[in-house]
């Protein structure tokens, strides 16, 4: 059979680097906090020692040293990471946190890269005959006239809340306990 709306995002290879960074159940702050006080081999880590020597115009050695000795300069690790704090690897066998409309919000735990489209339906629990139509994702001005895939999985009311919901309501007003 075939699954609709599983495309997976083409990362670039520091971005999955980053992606890998995280353990299971870390969030960005706590990574950040982590390689602070415990520092960081980088050598497992190529584009992003490489993105690090550019941007922080020192040679390999150096940057290897100031990332392995804790603790690190804030500087050191803001250059590593990105921005955006929100980013967490789901604990796979735990429940899984809410869906949001942003799909980089959360990073797999079986491989470096964020969610399909399909796999957080699935965590909405909507069948996999479910097709859901328009762009995956968009951005700036065109998320106010396009609703993207991603933005309708985050917002939907899970089915099976749904069902659970409408079976209540229903016993309700048969009178059913």
């Amino acid at each position: 059979s075939r699954f609709f709306n599983n495309e997976l995002s083409k990362h670039l290879p520091q971005t999955k680097e980053r992606f890998a960074l995280f353990n299971e159940g870390e969030d960005g702050n706590d990574l950040k906090k982590r390689i602070i006080e415990k520092g960081i081999n980088l050598k497992k880590y190529p584009h992003l020692l490489s993105m690090c020597c550019k941007q922080l115009n020192t040679d390999e050695n150096e940057v290897l040293m100031k990332f392995s000795t804790a603790p690190v300069d804030i500087e050191f690790v803001e250059t590593l990471l990105t921005k955006k704090n929100m980013r967490t690897k789901i604990k796979r066998n735990t429940p899984a946190p809410t869906v949001v409309t942003l799909p980089d919000d959360y990073i797999s735990p079986f491989e470096n890269r964020i969610f399909s489209v399909r796999e957080l339906a699935r965590l909405q629990s909507f069948d996999d005959s479910f097709v859901f139509l328009s762009k995956r994702t968009t951005g700036g001005p065109r998320r106010k006239t396009e609703v993207p895939q991603y933005t309708q999985v985050g917002n939907a009311v899970p089915p099976l809340l749904s069902k659970a919901i409408a079976i209540q309501i229903a016993n309700a007003i048969k009178g059913i306990d």
